[in-house]
């Protein structure tokens, strides 16, 4: 990997990342935090349940 690729993947990560937390605080507008905690990590549960 050159420099330049390197480069342009941590600005990549960088906007993900803000992007993430524009989404979080738009939403955090639209619903209370429990509603949103809620959707959140109910994928997260779904996908670790098998492995349980």
């Amino acid at each position: 990997m050159t420099r330049s690729q390197a480069d342009l993947l941590v600005l990549l990560a960088a906007f993900i990342w803000g992007l993430a937390f524009y989404f979080q605080k738009t939403a955090m507008d639209h619903v209370g935090p429990l509603l949103f905690l809620g959707l959140r990590s109910s994928p997260e549960a779904q996908f670790s349940r098998p492995a349980w």
